[in-house]
């Protein structure tokens, strides 16, 4: 991931500690904090990109 940031330092990276899956509340790899947080950072970019 590093040359990724390096060639792109203004794209906001996040990296959860959960699971492929974790926001699909149907897997046993169903993360509840990591999906509440992945949706609210998704929302707030939504909101200031989108409006």
């Amino acid at each position: 991931m590093g040359k990724i940031a390096e060639a792109h330092p203004d794209v906001a990276v996040h990296i959860y500690e959960a699971d492929h899956g974790f926001n699909c509340d149907h897997r046993a790899s169903y993360h509840p904090e990591a999906s509440n947080l992945a949706r609210s950072r998704t929302l707030e970019f939504f909101a200031e990109h989108l409006a």
